[in-house]
């Protein structure tokens, strides 16, 4: 597996920046000793990623090093870009073309899903990942601090990433707990192709997944290219 961790550097993040970038190098670490690969990318209003894959030993000075250039660049208002940063870790870190030999490709979202900075809807974002292949599982952090209303669309906001693209979402209290839910729903997923019964037409078409099976949670996106 091929994965980029997207991590928020905003504002609204910094009184949980600490147990943020713990959380961080553990999802490196649980991921990293099972053999994948794994870029890191923060964002606020702009996208800071790493050029190569990260070795576990480097990702707490990328990440320090990161959030420091995020911050050195950012507005006064701290705004945060989360569908541009979904785009670009789909478009560049991630996509298809690149990455023919690694067919499981995967985003780690650490944010509280506030987006009021990007240049692109959610739905773009969306479109552009699972044209790519690439599932979204996030960790929501801190709209515990949120008003109700702000609180209930960021929550929506993350929910609809995830499940869109065929990943999952987490909400603990903790940033750091949603680590170890993180690393089992990667683990104990099973991976299955489709066979497409149509001619490719470059479109996005509506796709529904279905089992008999109570105890079976399924993670599929909602829509598929035939290309």
């Amino acid at each position: 597996m091929r994965f980029a961790v997207l991590v928020d550097a905003s504002n609204s993040e910094n009184m949980q920046s600490a147990s943020i970038t713990e959380a961080a190098v553990q999802l490196f670490q649980g991921l990293l000793e099972h053999g994948n690969e794994g870029y890191l990318l923060v964002f606020n209003e702009q996208v800071i990623t790493s050029s190569k894959p990260l070795q576990l030993s480097e990702v707490r000075q990328a990440l320090e090093s990161g959030v420091r250039q995020a911050h050195e660049c950012a507005k006064p208002c701290g705004g945060s870009a989360i569908n541009d940063a979904i785009a670009l870790a789909s478009q560049k870190t991630l996509n298809k073309h690149e990455n023919p030999e690694t067919p499981r490709r995967v985003i780690f979202l650490i944010s509280d899903g506030d987006d009021n900075a990007s240049k692109i809807y959610l739905g773009e974002a969306e479109d552009i990942a699972i044209r790519e292949g690439v599932a979204i599982f996030s960790l929501q952090t801190g709209t515990f601090e949120m008003p109700s209303a702000e609180a209930r669309h960021a929550r929506r906001f993350m929910e609809l990433a995830s499940l869109d693209t065929g990943g999952q979402t987490f909400r603990p209290k903790r940033v750091e707990d949603g680590v170890p839910l993180l690393l089992e729903a990667i683990q104990k997923q099973w991976v299955l192709g489709i066979a497409l019964p149509q001619v490719p037409d470059q479109k996005l078409h509506a796709l529904s997944i279905k089992s008999s099976e109570k105890n079976v949670q399924i993670s599929a996106p909602a829509r598929i290219p035939l290309e």
